[in-house]
């Protein structure tokens, strides 16, 4: 097998599209099976790493990419800051997009942001259904959907509008 050589974006290129058909490019040479979206991803991943090596471009120049170790046929990617989004359970998940996807069609899209008295309203129907659910009642009965997930997105939006106005105003 063969190990992949790192193929580094310096500031001479014309882009990070450049790098990237550069990088995968060379990786075709070698027959290293790639394609342009990974080494877009390792582009952008080039950008938040520390390091001292000055000739790497982007926005910071202290950007310093390390090959693989001798013999490693694994590669590397830096990720261990950003949110892990595998982490989500996308069965739950798809349950919460399906309440969101209820209400945009009963109402409208975007229609939460627009509702009087909004902080009062949503806070209170988040605990209508935790109160329901707590009862032992699992599904919203106009709905047919999870009373948690009816729960989740209202304070998804609350979550929303303290994050768009700032967390403790």
């Amino acid at each position: 097998m063969i190990t992949p050589k790192i193929y580094q974006y310096h500031s001479n290129e014309t882009s990070p599209v450049t790098y990237a058909h550069n990088a995968y490019m060379s990786a075709q040479t070698t027959s290293v099976h790639a394609s342009p979206t990974n080494y877009m991803h390792m582009y952008a991943d080039q950008q938040h790493v520390g390091g001292d090596n000055k000739s790497a471009g982007g926005t910071s120049p202290d950007v310093q990419v390390k090959p693989p170790a001798e013999g490693k046929t694994e590669g590397f990617k830096y990720d261990s800051d950003k949110p892990d989004y595998s982490l989500l359970s996308f069965r739950a998940l798809d349950e919460v997009v399906k309440t969101l996807t209820y209400g945009a069609k009963k109402y409208s899209r975007d229609n939460w942001k627009k509702i009087p008295d909004f902080h009062r309203r949503y806070l209170s129907a988040a605990l209508r259904h935790i109160t329901a659910h707590a009862r032992g009642e699992l599904l919203d009965p106009e709905t047919g959907l999870h009373h948690l997930s009816h729960a989740i997105v209202s304070l998804m939006y609350l979550v929303e509008d303290s994050l768009e106005k700032g967390v403790n105003s």
